[in-house]
């Protein structure tokens, strides 16, 4: 305690450096904003509250002492990184939890039993011991595993939009000439008929969907989207196949 007295008492405060402590802690305001909004998922009302709250506290405690003023700042600079590591332990503990309950869905769905209770808490602690002990590892090594090691392995995980993509893949297909039913597979140049105009920018294009949507936002502050008006047009269209001009008749472009 008495080093950091030490250090408190022979700050050298000038005015040219209070003026860039104040510039630093709107930049620091940014980065407040991002974790806040981001990783904790508050609603800020209103979204500039850092950049009014951050210069508020460092003028207010110049109006003091211009060292305490200093040391404000110091603590504002040093809180984005306690933050942002809080912050990013919640996000993979509610990450971690929509997923339980979006794996415990698709195996309901399947017909499974679901994960108990005892793995899902294992599965959690030891999240947070692998955390913990990155951290201890050093600062460096703690951001090597959570901004590329983590990613890299969260990318390699089945999610359903994977799961879609490889069932897309293994579909049974046949040739354009030889369908009666099914999927077909048409490889080729689409070439307009009767071109029709979209209602949005006024382009010229084969078929266009036109989607109205109501926003709702509950007391939370997270929205919420309701479809209210779909509308999809489309017109008559070839395909140039083998140099050969094959008509299509076509209402849904995407069927």
């Amino acid at each position: 305690m008495s080093e950091f007295y030490e250090f408190y008492n022979n700050l050298e405060i000038d005015n040219g450096l209070l003026v860039m402590l104040m510039i630093m802690s709107v930049f620091v305001a940014i980065f407040h904003t991002i974790i806040t909004i981001g990783l904790y998922e508050i609603n800020l009302k209103p979204k500039g509250l850092f950049f009014v709250l951050n210069p508020l506290l460092i003028w207010q405690s110049l109006l003091s002492d211009n060292r305490l003023g200093a040391l404000v700042a110091i603590i504002l600079f040093l809180s984005v990184f306690v933050l942002g590591i809080i912050g990013m332990i919640v996000s993979a503990v509610r990450s971690g939890y929509q997923s339980s309950k979006d794996e415990d869905a698709r195996r309901r769905k399947m017909g499974k039993e679901t994960l108990p209770v005892w793995k899902k808490i294992l599965y959690t602690l030891s999240g947070l011991l692998l955390f913990g002990f990155v951290f201890t590892l050093g600062i460096p090594y703690f951001i090597i595993f959570v901004f590329i090691i983590l990613p890299f392995l969260t990318s390699l995980k089945p999610n359903n939009k994977k799961r879609f993509y490889k069932f897309q893949r293994i579909l049974p297909i046949s040739n354009i000439c030889s369908v009666a039913m099914g999927l077909a597979e048409i490889s080729g140049k689409v070439m307009t008929i009767e071109p029709m105009i979209s209602r949005i920018g006024s382009k010229q294009c084969i078929e266009f969907l036109h989607i109205i949507e109501n926003i709702t936002t509950d007391d939370d502050g997270k929205d919420s989207y309701t479809m209210n008006i779909l509308r999809q047009s489309a017109n008559n269209f070839m395909f140039r196949i083998n140099l050969d001009k094959s008509k299509l008749l076509q209402t849904k472009l995407n069927s």
